[in-house]
Formats: structure tokens, sequence, C-alpha cells
């Protein structure tokens, strides 16, 4: 991997070519870490002997490490495109391929999918003086919506969820 290479197209070539070599799974991640320079190769020396055998413990401290995550990828999903990117061909394809790593398939079911694109959409529609606040811990999500009621916020709205065992598996939000 050199300075100028795309981690993630650079990763998902890494996988691509272990599988159609043969490369044992197990190898995975010894030979990804060899193949990394700089920060990268920090944080795979950084791992236990252990998890340096994980190769998805290797990915997910890499991804990590390089601050790309599920929020990240809601961040470009959401950004404001200029002009000539809105006209581009290639826009429809952008945005499919990010939502797909926002919202990955394989860990989100439609319901969660739904929930997380109402949030989303919900939060960005908000009137300048209604305001969300949420937090998360390990086992849970909170969150309180605020509304400007003179000079005092109020709340108006609680919710919360209690994260299942499928859920703690997934990538969380920086």
């Amino acid at each position: 991997m050199t300075r100028e290479d795309n981690p993630e197209v650079y990763i998902e070539a890494f996988e691509r070519t272990a599988i159609q070599t043969g490369l044992d799974h197990s190898q995975w991640g010894h030979q990804l870490g060899a193949l990394v320079i700089d920060r990268v190769q920090a944080t795979y020396w950084a791992l236990s002997r252990k998890d340096a055998r994980d190769y998805d413990a290797v990915k997910a401290a890499i991804l990590y490490r390089l601050e790309i995550s599920l929020e990240s990828y809601r961040q470009v999903f959401q950004a404001w495109k200029p002009k000539e990117a809105k006209w581009s061909s290639g826009l429809l394809q952008s945005l499919q391929d990010v939502l797909n790593k926002w919202l990955p398939v394989r860990r989100f079911n439609q319901e969660g999918v739904m929930d997380q694109v109402l949030l989303e959409q919900f939060l960005w529609d908000l009137e300048e003086d209604t305001q969300g606040w949420m937090d998360a811990s390990g086992s849970a999500l909170g969150a309180v919506l605020l509304q400007r009621c003179g000079g005092e916020k109020c709340p108006i709205a609680f919710a919360s969820h209690k994260i299942s065992c499928t859920e703690t598996r997934c990538g969380s939000p920086d």
C-alpha cells in the first residue's frame, strides 16, 4: 500500500486477491499487516498477537485508525455536493456506493435501515429552534428532542433503545 492508495479500495483488492489465490483466511491479517505502511502499519504492530491473527480485528483497527466508519459514510452521503457533481452521470452510483457502506445490508435489517433514514431526515428537517440530543453507551441509546420555549430549551420528546446482541457487532459512529 502506498500513500496515494485509497485504503478501502486497497483492502477490497487485498480481499479479492486472497480469495482468488486461495489464501487461508487465518493468514489474511498477517499478510495485510506486511503490506501496509506508515500509521496503518503502526496500528497493525500495536495489535496483540491474538488480534493480529484475526483479520476482522486487523481490518477494524485499520479502518478505525483511518477514521473510516458508518458515521463518516453518513457524512459523505449527506454532504453538500457541488453543482457540477449534481449533474454527473456517476452521482447516483456514488450515492448508492456510499449508502451501501453507511447502511450495509448484512448489518441492518429493513426496519433498522428505515429507522436510521427516518431519524436522519427528521433531524435534518427540524426547525432551527428545535434541537435533538443523543447519547449512547455499550448497551443502549437515548435521545431527547428539545424545543426553545421563550429563552429556555424544553424537552418535548424522549426515546430510548436497548442494543441487541446483533447490533453490538455493528460498527458504531464516532
